[in-house]
């Protein structure tokens, strides 16, 4: 029976290079957004008749109870839950408001809290339930992210290391990967790299030991070997860094 992942906020970017790489590897797969347009491009030329779509707002309790029995309904359990909601956009001084942080801070970290808690329930009876949070380097290293955002992203990392020790009698493994600079369609660095080429060669070559930006596909296949191999299950409570360097770049 093919296993069962759910990846949020998986219509673009690294969440939906992940849920592709999942459902390329023959799990079904449920993709989920707040915009309902994009998933219904999604559903629209879906390779796999078994992959779900759901809209939804991962800061709101009721529509995560909803997205909850909908996979009771649907799947009844859940082999893998990869957290990916969050953004980095904001003030990056220390002098942001009080709203700005809260706001920022809801968004990557209480809408994690949120999914892993109410959603946990439907992992404990897979043979290899997993919960795999996508964090950021942002967490431990000054890269000139908005001190809000590293504020929260360095929470997930602390509530990992929580739910893996609750969990470890329960057969459920948990880990964040931070992922470094990535150049992800019509994101930040790729908007950087079609305005100034020569600046973004240079920042690169500067910032990066391998002179080279990640790809969203390079996070996807780090997550899916995370979650699938024969190694991963001596993995849990563990923060993976993949930034080529940047992190020890002073």
């Amino acid at each position: 029976m093919p296993k069962k992942v759910l990846v949020t906020g998986s219509s673009r970017g690294i969440g939906l290079a992940i849920a592709n790489k999942f459902s390329e590897q023959k799990w079904e797969v449920l993709f989920t957004s707040r915009n309902k347009n994009d998933l219904q491009i999604l559903e629209n030329r879906k390779s796999n008749d078994k992959n779900r779509f759901f809209e939804i707002d991962f800061q709101k309790v009721d529509q995560i109870i909803r997205l909850k029995e909908y996979i009771e309904i649907e799947w009844g359990s859940l082999d893998s839950l990869i957290v990916n909601v969050g953004s980095g956009s904001g003030p990056k001084t220390i002098e942001s408001s009080f709203l700005s942080n809260f706001e920022i801070f809801k968004l990557n970290f209480i809408s994690s809290y949120l999914t892993a808690n109410i959603l946990k329930p439907l992992l404990l009876n897979s043979s290899k339930g997993s919960i795999t949070f996508i964090g950021s380097i942002a967490a431990n290293s000054n890269v000139k992210a908005p001190i809000n955002y590293s504020i929260a992203k360095k929470s997930i990392e602390n509530f990992v290391k929580s739910l893996s020790l609750k969990f470890s009698n329960q057969n459920l493994l948990v880990n964040v990967v931070h992922p470094g600079h990535v150049l992800t369609e019509n994101g930040f660095w790729f908007q950087k790299k079609q305005e100034n080429l020569i600046n973004f060669n240079e920042f690169t070559q500067k910032n990066i030991l391998v002179n080279k930006m990640l790809l969203p596909d390079h996070i996807a296949d780090f997550v899916y070997e995370l979650t699938n191999s024969e190694f991963s299950n001596h993995l849990t409570g563990s923060s993976f860094v993949i930034d080529g360097g940047t992190s020890i770049v002073k």
